[in-house]
Formats: C-alpha cells, structure tokens, sequence
C-alpha cells in the first residue's frame, strides 16, 4: 500500500497520511476534529484536497449539513444492523459507506502488534461486529510500502491521487459535482432468495441467499 503525506505549505494542522485502496481515496485521521468526537489514527475516505494551492482542505463525503438534510443518509450507505451496532452518527458520517468502513478496518488489520481501531472499547466492539457479519466488505491489502511521498500542494495532492487510481480524479472546478459521484455507492435492500452476485468494488463472491432481505451492492 502507498502512502504519502499531505503537508501543505502554509497550513496550520497537523500532516495527514493519505492512501488510496480499490479506487478510495483514504487519509488518516490527526484528532484535531472541532467536533467533540474524534478518532486519532483512524483512516476515513476523503474526495479530494480544494481551497487554497498552499493550504487546502480535505473534502469529504460528507459533512454535518448533509446529515441535518437527509437525517435518512446513512441508511442510504450501511446496513441497519451496522448502523445498530455503531450507535454512533459521526463516526459512520466520516466512514462513508460499507466499502470504505471495510477497507478503514482492512488497514487497521495491518498492524501486527493491534490496530487503533482496538484501542477504544466502542470502536473494538463496531469492528468486531462488522467483521463477523460483513467480513466480504474487508479487501486484502498489501503491506505499506517503505517510500513516502510528501506533497505540499492542492494540485500536487490531487494529481497524486489520481496517479494512484482514485475514482473521483478531481483536479479543479466544482468539487461539489466529484462529492455527488459517492452516491454510486449507495446500498439498497431488495428480496433476492437463492442468489449470489460479485461485488463490483472487491471481485469477490457476496453470498445473498442468507435472508430474504440480504443487503446488497448497486451501482446507481
């Protein structure tokens, strides 16, 4: 797995570590959140960096205001169990949708010694949930690779991303119109009794004959 840190020039915040996973653009989390929540060490999707070239912002799925207009969102984006087993808004906010709590987890799993996912007893029961009922949503990652690449620009973070085979290869122009394209990564519970289909994000086999109401991958 290649990572790199986005260190702008003239920004005030702490360096975030940046990846991308099976298209997801991920950065990981410095704890500086206003919010009264945070989660130090914990990978989340991201869209893009935008703003200002010396000193942008990470542009998430996602925000506060989304949720006050649509307080439906995540079920658009996660399990009903899942969203039972969280308990917790913010964090499934910040993790986007199933994929990308799979792949947070995935990166998790790599260290060897307990990811920070274990260290906080909420967060240790929502993974350990996720893992027994949605382990076809974790991806094999290979290991971090030992080059790390520092960008300290809005362009260079971007372009870098997309090297990397982001899906939203956003350069410049409306992000808004880059943070719409996460609704194809919505999922939907449909009656599908005796049938399996290969999830387009992960190649892999998603058994759907458990329940007559098996959540499932679409793309819209």
């Amino acid at each position: 797995m290649k990572i790199a840190i986005l260190s702008p020039e003239q920004s005030q915040s702490s360096d975030n570590r940046i990846t991308v996973v099976n298209g997801f653009p991920m950065y990981q989390s410095t704890g500086e959140s206003r919010n009264t929540q945070s989660f130090p060490g914990i990978w989340f999707p991201m869209i893009c960096v935008a703003g200002r070239e010396l000193n942008p912002t990470i542009v998430k799925p996602f925000d506060d205001q989304d949720l006050k207009e649509n307080p439906n969102l995540l079920e658009e984006y996660f399990t009903r169990d899942v969203i039972k087993a969280a308990n917790n808004k913010y964090l499934l906010q910040k993790l986007g949708c199933m994929q990308c709590m799979g792949i947070s987890i995935a990166i998790d799993n790599l260290s060897s010694s307990g990811g920070l996912w274990d260290e906080k007893p909420k967060l240790r029961k929502i993974k350990k949930y996720f893992m027994s009922r949605h382990s076809e949503w974790l991806p094999v990652i290979p290991p971090v690779e030992s080059s790390v690449e520092t960008l300290t620009s809005c362009t260079s973070a971007n372009d870098w991303l997309i090297e990397n085979m982001s899906r939203f290869n956003y350069r410049e122009g409306n992000v808004y119109a880059y943070k719409r394209r996460f609704q194809e990564y919505k999922i939907t519970t449909r009656r599908r009794v005796g049938t399996s289909e290969t999830s387009p994000l992960l190649g892999r086999r998603i058994d759907t004959r458990i329940s007559r109401n098996k959540c499932h991958c679409v793309i819209l």
